[in-house]
């Protein structure tokens, strides 16, 4: 009998913990933007005129059960005769009995504004799903019997005004939905809402084989406060990269990469300051580990 009321009282505690924080997991942001900001901003893909693959994991929570994690995969190809580039987004989100996943195309187009600035614009489509699956908590239990699904189009669309090598200035609407979900409940509605993002970064060449890259992302939800992070990263030789950034949601990150001819490893280690939420058991820290790879000619470069 005891074991019966601790393990609903789990169900029910950990139910209601994830519910509530569903609203402060978005809008979605990756701490890993400096090096891969192609899912906030298709028109990124512009910037360094090669392909390539990139994917992230994002874990959240370490050690509590069904603990928030992310996970992106993008790839695209320059279409160079058109200034031009094509690739695929992928993301999925699960947070507890929650379940998200956004797919799809886009393409981008770069003109140049003068001898080394170009302006890039993007447009993407794609399907985004969310499911509830509150059954499998406690499936006897009327209040958690209700699952949900919800399906909708989605629209894309990216501006980036940038010069290769040394800077750019990005804003993009990633989530412009074909049908807002007026009587979703709460959860997915954070999902379907439109998010709007502002972007930038800037490589110095400080010599003696150092480059320092500040850069910035913003992101704006409605009814919801605007969320910010600040990032700084030193590379050494093109060969490694050690940063730490900030976020106005109180969280201190502290970033490393390493760069192995066209590939890209990358971990970042996130922690709220003032957090309450760690246990013996669990960590409010996140983790993310990212991948990349870049085709092309130049085995070295693409630190913007």
């Amino acid at each position: 009998m005891l074991r019966m009321i601790v393990k609903n009282a789990r169900y029910l505690l950990t139910a209601i913990g994830l519910i509530s924080t569903a609203a402060a997991q978005q809008p979605i942001m990756y701490t890993q933007y400096t090096h891969d900001l192609t899912y906030i901003n298709p028109a990124y893909s512009l910037i360094q005129g090669q392909g390539a693959i990139n994917t992230i994991l994002r874990r959240q929570w370490v050690g509590m059960d069904d603990a928030p994690t992310t996970f992106f995969l993008n790839g695209y190809i320059p279409i160079h005769q058109f200034g031009a580039s094509a690739g695929i987004n992928v993301m999925h989100d699960r947070l507890g009995p929650e379940r998200f996943m956004d797919a799809g195309v886009f393409v981008a187009k770069s003109v140049r504004l003068s001898e080394k600035t170009y302006m890039g614009t993007a447009l993407g489509v794609s399907i985004k799903r969310y499911e509830l699956n509150a059954s499998q908590y406690a499936p006897r239990d009327a209040v958690f019997r209700n699952d949900e699904r919800e399906t909708t189009g989605n629209l894309a669309i990216g501006l980036t005004l940038y010069e290769p090598d040394k800077f750019y200035v990005s804003v993009s609407v990633p989530r412009i939905n074909f049908r807002f979900l007026e009587d979703a409940r709460e959860g997915a509605e954070q999902y379907f809402r439109n998010n709007y993002y502002g972007a930038a970064a800037y490589l110095v060449n400080l010599g003696g084989g150092i480059k320092l890259k500040p850069a910035m992302l913003v992101a704006i939800t409605p009814e919801q406060p605007v969320l910010a992070d600040f990032a700084a990263t030193a590379y050494l030789k093109d060969l490694v990269g050690f940063g730490v950034s900030y976020r106005t949601t109180d969280n201190l990150g502290f970033l490393g990469y390493v760069f192995i001819d066209r590939f890209r490893i990358g971990y970042t280690y996130q922690f709220g300051l003032h957090s309450h939420l760690a246990s013996g058991r669990f960590s409010s820290a996140t983790h993310e580990v990212g991948l990349g790879y870049r085709f092309g000619s130049a085995k070295r470069g693409g630190l913007l």
